[in-house]
């Protein structure tokens, strides 16, 4: 009995240790970051803010993006748009997305790239930025829409919150430019990619 305690006691210790103490699932950290108070999992977002909250399929800063159950993502997830760069590309912030291999499981990305890649850019159909690549990955996820925070007026194409200098878009001529970081993208040309991808 007593090696059966020690065991159990070791499998607990071992598998909290595998999982930093300021990992966050996406689901509290969106609620912080929005200010919009639903609960239940991340694909229970959409039906939960009926009647409570704004919704649609256009994206506007500070809404959350609520993606649906699908493949290995059985509770869906959701993420905070932190700047709208074009009526296809969206910057988000979401916490709990990196691989489970990567380490870092539950850790907070900021300003990741999201592209609407539906054929009617209704956001139904999106690809999301992959740092281990360096590029969108090569999977389509399907999203319910946007829970828009408060009592928000009409989306527009326009960030509702101050967003990080080393976020901002920069528009060299008629470039149209978007700088995350280190990385510069096209917002046209990254939709024309992934486009030729499908």
């Amino acid at each position: 009995m007593r090696t059966l305690v020690l065991r159990l006691i070791a499998i607990i210790v071992l598998a909290t240790a595998a999982v930093p103490a300021w990992a966050l699932s996406c689901v509290p950290y969106a609620r912080s970051a929005s200010g919009i108070n639903l609960q239940g999992d991340a694909w229970e977002w959409w039906h939960a803010a009926a009647g409570v909250y704004q919704r649609g399929n256009m994206p506007q800063g500070g809404a959350v993006l609520v993606f649906a159950r699908q493949g290995t993502m059985v509770r869906g997830h959701v993420s905070v748009v932190a700047q709208v760069v074009s009526p296809r590309m969206v910057l988000v912030d979401h916490a709990n997305w990196s691989p489970a291999g990567a380490g870092d499981r539950g850790r907070v990305e900021q300003a990741v790239p999201v592209l609407d890649v539906s054929t009617a850019n209704d956001w139904s159909a999106v690809r999301v930025w992959y740092t281990p690549a360096n590029d969108f990955g090569n999977r389509v996820y399907s999203t319910q829409g946007f829970v828009y925070s408060g009592e928000a007026a009409a989306p527009v194409l326009a960030a509702s919150r101050p967003v990080r200098p080393e976020h901002t878009l920069s528009v060299p001529g008629t470039a149209d430019l978007v700088k995350v970081g280190s990385h510069s993208f096209h917002p046209r040309r990254m939709i024309q990619m992934a486009a030729a991808r499908q």
